[in-house]
């Protein structure tokens, strides 16, 4: 990951999936399942969920 800066403060489990979803080799990146079941994906999934249908609310008015 050379060349890869992250300067904000991020969550050890959100820049572990990052990191595995950028790996160049297809053979070793992660998938999408993978992502989707992940550790942060399953620990935020009530956040990401009101705060999607919070979008699709406001999209949908």
């Amino acid at each position: 990951m050379s060349g890869w800066l992250i300067s904000a403060p991020t969550n050890p489990q959100a820049q572990s999936l990052v990191n595995s979803l950028l790996v160049q080799n297809p053979l070793h990146r992660a998938t999408v399942h993978s992502a989707l079941v992940s550790d942060w994906i399953c620990s935020e999934l009530d956040q990401l969920d009101s705060l999607y249908r919070l979008r699709i609310t406001r999209t949908a008015s």
